[in-house]
């Protein structure tokens, strides 16, 4: 039952590359032999077990249909800029590791948490970061960058273009409660504002409260990143960005 409520918006193909994924991953488990030898083996079909284990690491790489956001821009650092960048790179990600721990958990720990608590999820509460840097400083390398580090997680851009190009919404509000759901539908996820400080500006009050209303809502321990950029301080908004991003969440 657990499993059937985590396949909410997988059609019909979903579920045959979950399920063929899941039977791949027990089938490697039993006989990893066989893909470091060139040997024929005498393989017992009935010895390989596919436990519950098996299908959340496969969902894990899945990303069903109905739950596929906006496209997102993503794209490592390129071998021009990576020499001064890679190593802030590496800082924001050994940030983001401590406030999501889903990025950083080995198959063998989720497997013990599956078969100890029935949850594969470690603990999180409300991650958030939004990483600041004046014009010139490569945040249009390092935010691709990071969401390439991400790549394994389902991303959902709350940028104004994705809101205002969403066909399933009449207006940019209810492509952010869209948005929102698929998020939840997906966890671990990762919700993507690129250029923060120029969505505050443009978006209206009611907008605003939207997306304040919809992240005050999400449960404290659910595995869903909120990420953004901005090119300037929070302390050069207009109104209440702190809301939105705590100071302890701003990278600098």
């Amino acid at each position: 039952m657990e499993l059937a409520a985590s396949c909410v918006g997988y059609c019909g193909a979903d579920l045959k590359a979950l399920c063929t994924e899941a039977a791949i991953r027990a089938f490697r488990e039993k006989y990893p032999q066989v893909y470091t030898s060139d040997d024929k083996f005498l393989i017992d079909v009935e010895s390989v077990k596919v436990e519950k284990y098996h299908f959340i690491e496969a969902m894990s790489t899945i990303t069903p249909a109905a739950h596929r956001g906006s496209v997102v821009q993503s794209r490592p650092l390129s071998l021009v800029v990576a020499p001064c960048l890679q190593r802030h790179l590496q800082n924001v990600m050994n940030y983001i590791s401590d406030i999501f721990p889903p990025l950083t958990v080995s198959s063998e720990l989720t497997k013990l948490s599956m078969l100890s608590y029935g949850s594969a999820i470690p603990l999180v509460y409300r991650p958030r970061l939004l990483l600041c840097g004046g014009d010139g400083v490569g945040l249009d390398h390092i935010g691709p960058a990071v969401l390439h580090e991400l790549e394994k997680f389902p991303v959902h851009s709350l940028g104004l273009p994705s809101l205002l190009s969403d066909p399933s919404a009449k207006t940019p509000e209810e492509a952010v409660v869209h948005i929102f759901g698929e998020a939840r539908r997906a966890t671990p996820s990762i919700l993507y504002i690129p250029q923060f400080n120029l969505w505050w500006d443009t978006a209206h009050e009611q907008l605003r409260a939207v997306l304040l209303t919809l992240l005050e809502e999400l449960p404290s321990d659910l595995p869903i990143l909120l990420l953004g950029t901005s090119s300037i301080s929070l302390a050069e908004f207009d109104g209440n960005p702190y809301s939105i991003f705590p100071q302890r969440s701003v990278y600098v």
